[in-house]
């Protein structure tokens, strides 16, 4: 069974009773979760059983809710516990259960909020990664432009170092000529 993490889920169990009344079963529906247990109590009517789910998110620990959004789901077991006549302990259903995250966006702040309505009609394509050339104004891959940035980058580099050596070649000749 698969059930969504904001969802609320209405789970109705067709059962037959044997040696006891309706007004002598009380039941619970229960989740166990990375060792924590959640249970939903069972209503019994006519013939059925029937477990109104709230939604996950609002029922379970902030830490889990964490952990199911990073991995987009978590299993959980499940089992139908019900108690007839006081003393009878039965598990008439039980299975595992996977808890997933339906696809949305969640507001963390208000700000976002007027972006994301914003932005609700906008259709995206595969994006191309390009810059504009300032003097001619064409499209340019992004490749090409990193290409002639390391050349501007070398070349700068070169001058530099050009200027350095003869500020040193200066300063040796200086010192040799006695001048420092």
């Amino acid at each position: 069974m698969r059930i969504k993490l904001n969802e609320s889920k209405r789970l109705e169990f067709d059962i037959d009773t044997i040696g006891c009344s309706w007004d002598n079963l009380k039941g619970h529906l229960r989740f166990v979760f990375e060792n924590i247990e959640y249970g939903f109590p069972v209503d019994f009517q006519d013939g059925k059983l029937v477990a109104n789910l709230t939604p996950f998110e609002n029922v379970i620990s902030e830490k889990l809710n964490e952990s199911i959004f990073e991995n987009k789901e978590i299993n959980a077991s499940a089992r139908l516990d019900i108690i007839a006549n006081g003393n009878n302990y039965i598990v008439p259903w039980s299975d595992e259960v996977t808890v997933e995250v339906p696809v949305s966006v969640r507001i963390k702040n208000d700000k976002m909020k007027g972006i994301i309505e914003a932005a609700k009609g906008i259709k995206v394509d595969e994006p191309k990664i390009t810059t504009v050339s300032t003097a001619e104004q064409n499209p340019i891959p992004f490749d090409k432009v990193l290409k002639s940035a390391k050349q501007e980058a070398d070349k700068k580099a070169k001058e530099f170092t050009r200027q350095e050596r003869k500020k040193e070649k200066t300063k040796l000749g200086s010192v040799l000529m006695g001048r420092e």
